[in-house]
């Protein structure tokens, strides 16, 4: 791998970044597409920022797994890195147009994050 960890997770923010903001204040954003995991409405533009990220990781990692707020847990061949994510962090405020939103994202190898 050419890069480490950080800078392919850095990458991954700006590329879901992109999408994200290709749809941030249209009404598409705000669309209900189901419940995540812990129970909360899961939005559109929750899903945008997800699959960018996973299909980032999965061209810049031969294997990891993922711990999401919306999917939950997926393994990508390998349990480690773990990469812990909330692709919308403030999807409440990031569906209705208030810019107060962001991605957040954890790496854990084994217990150590």
């Amino acid at each position: 791998m050419d890069k480490n960890i950080f800078d392919i997770i850095v990458d991954s923010i700006y590329f879901a970044r992109k999408r994200v903001m290709r749809i941030f204040r249209k009404d598409i954003a705000s669309r209900s597409l189901g419940r995540n995991i812990s129970g909360d409405i899961t939005r559109y533009i929750d899903i945008v920022s997800e699959k960018s990220i996973i299909d980032f990781l999965k061209k810049s990692l031969k294997s990891f797994s993922i711990l999401s707020e919306e999917a939950g847990f997926r393994k990508y061949g390998a349990d480690y890195p773990l990469i812990i994510m909330d692709p919308i962090d403030g999807s409440f405020n990031a569906s209705r147009g208030i810019p107060l939103f962001s991605i957040s994202i954890a790496v854990a190898y084994g217990d150590t994050i």
